[in-house]
């Protein structure tokens, strides 16, 4: 991108902040058409499904550039981005019928043997949040999305303020691609989110730190709201290679470094075996 382009974002972001007359109007018009039952249907949405898919297929070479902008990382990692995102519609579509499928489940023997049945119904939330991280600007924003809009929920997008690139695009792209009663997007900052927080949304969806994490859950426990909170972390490496072996290294650093080392779960603590497990023992792994 241009110097031109770059200062026309950055002042693009600015103006597009927080609007506390549009956000409160929009949740409440998100409300009234989930309310309606509009949004339970197969055909309501496939068609929002597809609308994902052409925001971010159409403007895949954008949003790539923006990606890198923002992170400037590898050629690799802002292709995954948008590629992920994709096939994640295709595979949300491919379910979709087979998710919302009523499914019976095993009731008690003493309520099976008087004819009774357990039939479990999938519904909806109504109106999701979903707050993107400043790391994963498509990965941990839009796939959620995705995931919201399949399930039957309308959404409202809380972009990031840090990734200015990325937020930039998908304010500008969100309102051309979504009706406003079914997906809204928004930028701000901490004082802006506390603001989101106070609205009565049905489930809220954070991937960040543990500190933004608790904060969210205190502000949703005043609604009851559910919340899904992916806070990451570090997890343990476990080798089964022999301590010679060079492979383990490699991998380790490949994710350790992917996105740029801004990845929720870093591979960590090393522990490795010098010797090839007991035959029993991967006989029982296998079982």
């Amino acid at each position: 991108m241009s110097g031109e382009s770059i200062n026309w974002i950055r002042q693009h972001v600015s103006l597009r902040r927080y609007d506390h007359a549009f956000v409160p109007g929009a949740v409440r018009a998100q409300k009234r058409h989930f309310a309606s039952g509009a949004t339970r249907g197969y055909a309501w949405r496939i068609e929002q499904l597809d609308r994902m898919a052409r925001l971010v297929g159409e403007n895949e070479a954008a949003f790539q550039r923006a990606v890198a902008q923002d992170f400037k990382t590898a050629s690799q990692e802002y292709i995954f981005e948008t590629q992920a995102c994709l096939a994640e519609v295709e595979f949300q579509k491919s379910m979709l019928k087979e998710w919302m499928a009523p499914t019976e489940e095993p009731v008690p023997r003493a309520l099976a043997a008087t004819g009774h049945r357990g039939i479990v119904y999938r519904d909806p939330y109504g109106v999701a949040l979903i707050i993107g991280p400043s790391n994963g600007p498509l990965l941990l924003l839009l796939r959620p999305a995705i995931w919201a809009l399949a399930a039957g929920n309308c959404c409202v997008l809380q972009l990031s303020m840090a990734l200015q690139a990325t937020s930039a695009l998908l304010l500008e792209l969100a309102p051309k691609y979504f009706e406003p009663d079914a997906v809204a997007a928004v930028a701000g900052h901490r004082e802006e989110i506390t603001e989101l927080l106070k609205l009565p949304f049905d489930f809220i969806f954070f991937p960040g730190g543990t500190s933004t994490g608790k904060v969210i859950a205190r502000a949703a426990a005043e609604n009851l709201t559910p919340v899904l909170l992916e806070l990451g972390g570090r997890i343990p490496r476990w080798s089964m290679k022999p301590p010679t072996s060079r492979t383990p290294p490699k991998r380790s650093f490949g994710a350790r470094w992917r996105g740029a080392g801004n990845g929720a779960c870093l591979p960590a603590m090393p522990t490795c075996t010098s010797r090839w497990p007991k035959p029993s023992w991967r006989r029982r792994r296998r079982r």
